[in-house]
């Protein structure tokens, strides 16, 4: 009798800003300004598959500076939520999670820290088996590598996108170099950083 084989339990957090969405200076702050990167629908549509839970985390400290509304943040979680329905991912596998704080408040759910990345496993995958970390800067990484040594059963692997505008690519790369913050796996794209965690082979288990 053959027994029907278990889908993998595979988390995948991603950065929102310079990941899935455009980065702007000094931040995303209008409507106007929150625009998807290339092929993000498509990128995205790639992780509507049996056993994968996506969740956004993602610092926002210009609503704790009065710089961004939270009307005008509502806005742009109901188009991000818009987006990842398009691409196929049911709405029970998909969570929005924000860090509002500003860095001298010293919460624990800012990157580097690991609050929201521990919320969106409670919430979405407590049985997750392997952890992606997807962003664009150094914080991204680090809070990736923290959140793996915190959980060593997790297998957990980060990549760094070095593609995004204004945010001075080579800098995020020779920043982890120095403090010794090394990504997995260093990406151009949001579709590449996708299709190099298909890769890792994540078959169905017996």
């Amino acid at each position: 009798m053959l027994v029907p084989k278990r889908p993998p339990a595979v988390l995948v957090l991603l950065d929102r800003d310079g990941v899935i969405c455009k980065n702007r200076f000094p931040g995303v702050l209008k409507l106007e300004d929150f625009e998807f990167v290339p092929q993000a629908r498509e990128a995205l549509s790639l992780l509507n598959r049996p056993g994968f839970k996506v969740a956004v985390v993602t610092n926002q400290p210009c609503l704790d500076w009065g710089e961004l509304s939270w009307e005008t943040f509502g806005y742009m979680n109901a188009k991000l939520a818009s987006l990842a329905r398009d691409a196929g991912i049911p709405r029970e596998n998909f969570r929005i999670l924000f860090c509002p704080h500003t860095p001298d408040e010293n919460c624990s759910c800012r990157k580097p820290r690991t609050g929201m990345l521990e919320q969106a496993r409670a919430e979405l995958l407590p049985d997750a088996t392997s952890v992606y970390m997807v962003g664009d800067k150094v914080t991204d990484i680090e809070a990736g590598i923290s959140f793996g040594q915190a959980h060593p059963s997790l297998t957990l692997k980060t990549t760094l996108i070095i593609w995004d505008l204004g945010d001075q690519p080579e800098e995020q790369v020779e920043e982890s170099r120095k403090r010794g913050i090394v990504p997995s796996k260093v990406a151009a794209s949001f579709m590449e950083a996708i299709y190099w965690i298909l890769a890792q082979g994540h078959n169905s288990q017996p």
